[in-house]
């Protein structure tokens, strides 16, 4: 009588030991595969839901920089060929190539001697004809005078009349060759009419240039 009962103690604890070690396995088992997929437990859970430093910026207004590349070509807004308007020997280039120059920079400069005896021809020419004019002016005067007192002609006051106008041609013609002498010796000067960036030059300094030639 005394070894049934023990037989069904040891039963049951065998029962309930099976029970508890089919849990585990279940439970174990189970569980793992939910780890892999990115279940895991709680504590992974919850150090994956920490927040991500961010940086912040202060909110300001400024230029974005967009950035294009493609293919083309420059053409610039104002093209100048500079030419020689005298002519001789070139003296100095006053640029470099790609140079940016300003409106009245010297880029080039002629020999002026030349020109500048031109110039000293002409105003003397000129003060010879200011002296000529003086004393045919006065000469009418006179002649005024004497037409006045009946000593001289009317053809003779009518000639130099006419002399004095003939003075007052030639200083005329006399001025416009000091302008033009004067002209030609600024010529000798080669300056920048616009600004802008110096292209390719065509010419080196020594060598003869004659008008027209860029």
């Amino acid at each position: 009588m005394s070894q049934a009962p023990a037989r069904r103690r040891w039963f049951l604890y065998s029962a309930v030991a099976l029970v508890f070690l089919g849990g585990i396995w279940y439970f174990g088992f189970r569980s793992a595969p939910a780890q892999r997929s990115g279940g895991g437990s709680p504590f992974r859970n919850r150090n994956s839901n920490q927040a991500v430093p961010v940086r912040a910026e202060v909110a300001a207004k400024r230029d974005l920089a967009v950035h294009l590349r493609a293919i083309g070509t420059v053409v610039p807004v104002n093209t100048v060929t500079i030419r020689s308007r005298v002519e001789g020997q070139l003296l100095k280039l006053a640029f470099t190539e790609g140079q940016q120059v300003e409106p009245g920079q010297l880029l080039a400069e002629i020999d002026p001697l030349p020109y500048r005896s031109r110039l000293a021809q002409a105003e003397a020419q000129r003060k010879q004809s200011e002296a000529q004019l003086a004393t045919a002016r006065a000469d009418l005067d006179r002649f005024k005078q004497l037409h006045g007192q009946k000593l001289i002609s009317p053809q003779q006051l009518e000639a130099q009349q006419a002399l004095v106008a003939d003075r007052e041609g030639s200083l005329a013609s006399d001025q416009a060759q000091v302008e033009d002498a004067a002209r030609q010796l600024a010529y000798t000067k080669i300056e920048s009419p616009i600004s802008g960036r110096v292209g390719l030059r065509h010419v080196d300094a020594g060598n003869v240039v004659r008008p027209g030639d860029a």
